[in-house]
Order: C-alpha cells, then sequence, then structure tokens
C-alpha cells in the first residue's frame, strides 16, 4: 500500500543510493540510531491507507512565522501555495497547519497570533477558492528551555489560539502535539511524529472522509467545582470529541492552579486527578486546602515544557486549554 503514497520533498533530502523510501525506514526502524529530521507527513498518509484507496498527493510547504501568511509580507506564502495546489491539478481536499514555535518565542507577535490565524484560514480558502476547506491545526508541543514568566505566557497563549480557531470557523480542528517526545528543545522525535501522523490521519477519516469509528477533534467543553467550601474541593472537566473512555499511561497529570489576585497567599496545588467512573469524557481535579474569594484559573498543559499524558481510546490527546477562569459558587452534587 506504501507505493500508494506520493510525497513532496525537499530536494536536499537525499537517500542512500537505490534505496526506495520502505527500505530507509526499515533500516531506521532496525538501527539503534534514531531516526530524525523526518516530519508526520509519511505516517499520516500510511495511516490514511488504512481506510482510503490511493493514490494521495503530499504537498509540503515551509513557513517559519505566522506572518509570512499576509499577502503584503515580502515574504509572502501565496504564490508557492498557488505553485503546489497547481501541481496537485486536482482539488485540493485539505490543509494541514503546523507552526507557531517562532511567533511564541516573539512576544510581539503572540497576541496577536489568534488574529493571524483566523485571517491566515480565511485567506487561504479564497486563494484555492474553497470556503469549506478543512482545516486542521497542530497544537503546539514542549518547548525545553529556561525562559522567563513572559515566555510560558505568550507560548501558553499560542496555544490557545490553536485551540480555540475551531470554535471560530467551521471546518476547523486542533491536534495536539503537547504529550509527544521530541529529540531537541522543540522538536518532535521519530517516535512522536509516528503518533502525530496517525492522530491527524483519524481526524481527516472522521471529518474528511467521513469514515466512521475513527477519531475526532478533543476540546475543553466546561467544569464544575464540586463542593467548594470543603477541605478538597474537586473541579469536574468534561471534554467534546472523545472516543470511548479517557485514559492515561501512568498516573493522568497536567492540571494548574492558579490564583489570579496577588492577595491570596495560600497554597492551592492540584494533587490528585481522577478518571470520573461514571462520565467517560471527564476527569476529576481535587484540590488541595479551601477556595478563597479570590478569582481561579485552571490550565492544563501549562508553561513551556508540562508533563501531560490524558488521551481517549483512539490515542487522541486532550489539549493543552487555558487559562480558565473557575466558577467557585456553583456547588454540584457529585
Amino acid at each position: 500500500m506504501r507505493k500508494n503514497i506520493i510525497l513532496q520533498r525537499h530536494p536536499s533530502i537525499k537517500f542512500p543510493h537505490g534505496t526506495t523510501i520502505d527500505e530507509f525506514l526499515q533500516q531506521a526502524a532496525e538501527s539503534e540510531q534514531k531516526l530524525v529530521g523526518v516530519s508526520f507527513g509519511y505516517f499520516f498518509a500510511e495511516h490514511l491507507l488504512t481506510e482510503i484507496k490511493g493514490p494521495i498527493g503530499l504537498l509540503q510547504l515551509g513557513c517559519r512565522t505566522i506572518k509570512q501568511w499576509d499577502p503584503e509580507s515580502t515574504e509572502t506564502l501565496y504564490a508557492a501555495l498557488n505553485s503546489r495546489a497547481r501541481v496537485a491539478k486536482e482539488k485540493i481536499k485539505g490543509f494541514i497547519y503546523y507552526q507557531g514555535e517562532t511567533d511564541a518565542a516573539t512576544h510581539a507577535n503572540a497576541p496577536d497570533f489568534e488574529k493571524d490565524l483566523l485571517r491566515m484560514i480565511d485567506l487561504v480558502r479564497g486563494e484555492l477558492n474553497d470556503p469549506d476547506l478543512p482545516i486542521i491545526i497542530v497544537q503546539l508541543g514542549r518547548c525545553a528551555r529556561r525562559g522567563s514568566e513572559e515566555l510560558k505566557a505568550d507560548w501558553e497563549t499560542v496555544r490557545e489560539a490553536q485551540r480555540t480557531v475551531q470554535s471560530q470557523r467551521e471546518s476547523v480542528y486542533t491536534v495536539s502535539a503537547i504529550d509527544l517526545l521530541i529529540d531537541d528543545a522543540v522538536h518532535i522525535s521519530h517516535e512522536g511524529q509516528i503518533r502525530l501522523g496517525r492522530r491527524l490521519a483519524e481526524i481527516a477519516l472522521s471529518e474528511v472522509y467521513q469514515k466512521p469509528g475513527h477519531g475526532r477533534s478533543i476540546d475543553f467543553e466546561s467544569m464544575e467545582v464540586i463542593n467548594p467550601v470543603g477541605e478538597r474541593p474537586m473541579i469536574r472537566v468534561r471534554f467534546s470529541g472523545v472516543t470511548g473512555q479517557l485514559q492515561a499511561e501512568g498516573r493522568p497529570n497536567g492540571f494548574e492552579l492558579r490564583p489570579t489576585s496577588s492577595k491570596d497567599d495560600e497554597y492551592h496545588e492540584v494533587y490528585r486527578v481522577d478518571f470520573d467512573p461514571n462520565i467517560p469524557n471527564a476527569v476529576i481535579v481535587g484540590i488541595f486546602h479551601p477556595f478563597t474569594d479570590d478569582p481561579y484559573e485552571l490550565i492544563y498543559g501549562g508553561g513551556l515544557a508540562p508533563y501531560v499524558n490524558i488521551v481517549d481510546e483512539r490515542d487522541m490527546p486532550v489539549p493543552a486549554f487555558g487559562p480558565i477562569a473557575v466558577n467557585i459558587e456553583k456547588d454540584v452534587e457529585n
């Protein structure tokens, strides 16, 4: 089936003389050395071919910053986009967008990222003459570096923008890379690229090809406070798009409660996270110490390099979200 995959790769990427793509990947799998510099594209197409009869064409377009999608930019990418669309000779079925590290690391760019991303979605659809073009956004993974509080906040801002655009435009879907292994400060490892490719293919099979039984984009749905005046209050968090039951390898992790007032000098900590035994798409976040009257926010996958591990039965990840305000006045009985 792999021979049905058509890849457009960078001309500088060369395989050993006489080596096919299949042979190269097989040799890499058997080697003790990690395969680096590979993207999710091959694994995305390979997973699609479990359900779709080929050929499948993948057209790649590099991008450093979202500002390059401004038509007035000196580095605008629309000419390259149209050139690749002409190569396809057929209607483009979908568009995957994985970019944002540079903007998250640039304080001047991060606050505008959501606006720029929405504009990019509209302009790309207009350029390809398809107002309903399915677009899948990859939410940024981890950044393994020390950084200021400003940098951490900017990284969270970009991730949140990547999550929330799917609620602001039709046929836009987000899949997170935040739980995947990395090979350096930001680049996803070979193992991570395999998982990301399959996740993207799961969404494409569900939303583009309308194949039943595949994964969907998970998103934050709601939260409710349980026993807010008790010594051990809890927050039930529900998610949409979950297939089967939420689960984790090891102890579920990644939530943080943040007071938004400097007056709050109490120590509030998430001391445990449990899967709700009665609600398959919900977790219960346990908080140490009663809430005060000050406002709080809940965040999942905060900061530069959080450890998160919650997925559903199709390995679709819970995305980083927040900070989102917690309504501590609502008391829900179990």
